[in-house]
């Protein structure tokens, strides 16, 4: 089972996503940064949100679907 997960990083930043697998990058609209989509199994979400903190940059959300 996974999670998609978004994220904040500063333009051109390129974090480490270990547990993740990256599905899109962005832009993002009107402020500076750009915006990660991830799939993240759900065995590997903990570690995942220990190195990405919610914050901006930082985690955005995490998606359940």
């Amino acid at each position: 089972m996974k999670r998609l997960v978004s994220l904040t990083v500063p333009e051109g930043a390129s974090p480490s996503l270990a547990g993740g697998m990256m599905i899109l990058r962005m832009q993002r609209s009107g402020v500076p940064g750009e915006r990660l989509l991830a799939n993240v199994k759900v065995t590997d979400l903990a570690a995942f949100l220990n190195a990405h903190p919610s914050g901006d940059p930082g985690l955005e959300q995490i998606f359940d679907y």
